[in-house]
């Protein structure tokens, strides 16, 4: 679950993004796994009508998703992302100082594998 105070904003050509309403240092938390908010699903559980939500709002590994019900499923991929996972469960860093109206950004290769769809970089 998200442990800053974010909003969400239009970014044209890449959709709905999470934005930072507080100034974030590098080294500090942005995410935790919780329980409560953050849920694993096995794609052979998942139905065909929920399969796009998946694959949009989902962090798929290893024929399993990751769900964030809280607005961290709104992080955008970037190459050049201002947060990093430390692994699986564990907590999503800032990488650098991120400033209140940015974009909260993380290059979803580093957790899912190659992607296949263009990266959109401001």
């Amino acid at each position: 679950m998200l442990v800053v105070k974010t909003s969400l904003k239009e970014f044209k050509g890449k959709g709905i993004g999470l934005v930072a309403e507080q100034d974030i240092k590098k080294g500090e938390s942005t995410w935790k796994f919780n329980q409560v908010i953050d849920h694993y699903i096995k794609e052979k559980d998942i139905t065909e009508e929920m399969k796009e939500f998946f694959k949009i709002y989902g962090c798929k590994k290893d024929g399993t998703y990751l769900l964030n019900i809280d607005n961290a499923r709104f992080t955008n991929h970037s190459k050049n992302p201002n947060t990093k996972s430390l692994g699986e469960e564990k907590d999503n860093i800032a990488i650098k100082d991120i400033k209140p109206g940015e974009e909260i950004t993380i290059n979803y290769e580093e957790i899912e594998g190659p992607i296949d769809f263009i990266d959109v970089e401001e």
